[in-house]
């Protein structure tokens, strides 16, 4: 629920609304295909983007809203007006958006879409039949091709692609019954969402990403510019990347991409598998992602660190001006200039700086077996923020089977994240040993220990370990996961075990992180 103010009753469907209209582009359409039956036109009007971010939000809601209105979505009030508008709009603008609806309706299983074709047939009529026979076809076909050369003549043809084969570019099925040019837009898409899985197409066997590659990157590149217009490379080929289809990084270019967690990820991946030539064409593209990611990270999570050390007032000139107390201080010293009173600060007040001895000691343990490529992008963003603040000092050690201290470079990130090998075993155990031995002042000391829990040992020393940082009086946090949707898969078992023996286990984003050491810091100092 949500709060709508005062006089006004709260209710779910109030709840959807809001969050159709403030959440992020994901929940919004989740939220709208909630109320499909209630509310008309917002998802209609989704397919007025026309900027690269409007049109990677319309994927985005379109996946959400799918996800919550699949079994609905051809028989809801909403989403006949989606039908409708896609079937109208002119060609340039359904090519424009044909990537992104594709990308939206991914998210459906193949027999879904299937489905969804063959209810959507008979919504369009016969003529627009999306599933007829091979005779039929070619009769369709050679009328509409006359029909449309008369419309020509008087100039009146401004639909090439009919409604059936748009759904079909837009499902990614029955390529056989394209256009030429249909076809070719086709196998584009495929390239980055998948093709049919064998020859038989009729046979509606298609996996997600399955099937070789048909195109090279260079001419994959060249017929996204040709068939969808250069402002669509750079973000089909990002989106490739993202996804794990490291040939295309070549291709991209730093100042134009979008930074993702996943595009880094696929990124680093190689970073310690290329000749150094390749290497060195690939690091700026590394840099931009970080520093985007970084500077996205900064601005959710730098409010929740503000106030950690503010240190005390003086008269004396040193640190930053206390302007609150300034002005408190001379509420006397009042006098008239250009016809207003103003305050003048006969008497400035500073903080002093916070001494170094008083400060919180974090140590942020990174397992970087693995499966934990996403958590440890997040933990070295998240970590150089927190090294940030004045009242933190930030230990920043990775752990397989062997611990390696990177504290040196933490305000580097990009350093750390070249440097950081992601593979191998864990050891849990040995990691919080060596992290025990760091502890100078216990009941000002944060350890986040941010890992899957799969140690590799037996449990016993991992929890005996765990007892000792709580008998010592260490504040303990456990990352089952660290990601922006605060969920991960991590041993149960094992974490629950480790929750028993003293420390706080939970999965979290990066913002929970940055809120829970302010809680700490502001409640305990």
């Amino acid at each position: 629920f949500v709060e709508l103010g005062r006089g006004q009753d709260l209710s779910l469907e109030a709840a959807l609304r809001h969050v159709v209209s403030e959440g992020s582009p994901l929940m919004q359409g989740a939220a709208a295909g909630l109320l499909l039956d209630v509310d008309g036109g917002r998802v209609a009007g989704w397919l007025e983007a026309v900027s690269a971010d409007s049109r990677r939000a319309l994927r985005r809601r379109l996946a959400g809203l799918l996800v919550t209105a699949a079994a609905r979505f051809d028989t809801a009030p909403a989403t006949i007006a989606v039908v409708d508008r896609i079937a109208t709009i002119d060609d340039d603008a359904f090519v424009t958006l044909l990537p992104a609806l594709r990308g939206g309706f991914d998210v459906l299983s193949q027999e879904a879409r299937a489905a969804l074709l063959a209810d959507l047939a008979s919504d369009l009529g016969r003529a627009q039949d999306l599933v007829v026979p091979p005779d039929e076809a070619v009769a369709t076909a050679r009328y509409d091709t006359a029909a449309r050369s008369r419309l020509a003549a008087l100039g009146l043809a401004n639909v090439a692609f009919a409604p059936a084969e748009r759904w079909r570019l837009i499902l990614g099925e029955h390529r056989d019954r394209l256009s030429e040019r249909g076809g070719r837009m086709a196998s584009a898409l495929d390239e980055l969402y998948g093709r049919p899985s064998s020859d038989a197409l009729d046979a509606g066997a298609r996996g997600h990403g399955s099937g070789p590659s048909q195109l090279g990157t260079r001419q994959w590149a060249q017929e996204i510019e040709a068939l969808f217009g250069p402002g669509e490379v750079q973000e089909i080929l990002s989106d490739a990347a993202s996804t794990g289809r490291a040939d295309v990084l070549d291709q991209l270019d730093p100042d134009r991409i979008r930074p993702s967690v996943d595009l880094l990820a696929t990124a680093l991946s190689l970073t310690g598998s290329l000749p150094e030539a390749r290497l060195a064409k690939l690091r700026p593209l590394v840099a931009r992602l970080v520093k985007g990611l970084a500077a996205e990270l900064a601005l959710r999570l730098r409010p929740a660190l503000t106030g950690l050390a503010v240190g005390g007032p003086t008269r004396r000139r040193a640190g930053s001006l206390d302007l609150p107390r300034t002005i408190r201080a001379n509420l006397r010293h009042v006098v008239p200039l250009d016809g207003r009173p103003q305050v003048v600060p006969a008497h400035p007040i500073f903080r002093t700086p916070v001494a170094k001895d008083i400060d919180w000691h974090v140590i942020v343990l990174v397992d970087v077996s693995g499966s934990m490529s996403e958590s440890v992008i997040y933990s070295t963003l998240t970590a150089a923020i927190l090294a940030e603040s004045p009242a933190l000092s930030v230990d920043f050690l990775t752990f397989s089977t062997e611990i390696i201290d990177f504290t040196g470079h933490v305000s580097d990130p990009l350093r750390l994240l070249l440097e950081v090998s992601v593979g191998g075993g864990t050891d849990i155990a040995g990691a919080l040993r060596v992290a025990r031995d760091r502890v100078k002042v216990p009941a000002r000391t944060l350890l986040v220990l941010i890992s899957d829990f799969e140690e590799g040992g037996h449990i016993g020393p991992l929890l005996s370990e765990v007892e000792a940082l709580r008998g010592s009086s260490v504040t303990m946090l456990g990352c089952a996961a660290l990601n922006d949707s605060g969920t991960g898969v991590y041993n149960v078992g094992i974490a629950a075990a480790v929750s028993a023996a003293g420390m706080r286990v939970a999965a979290v984003s990066p913002l929970d992180l940055a809120r829970w050491v302010g809680t700490v810091v502001r409640g305990q100092s």
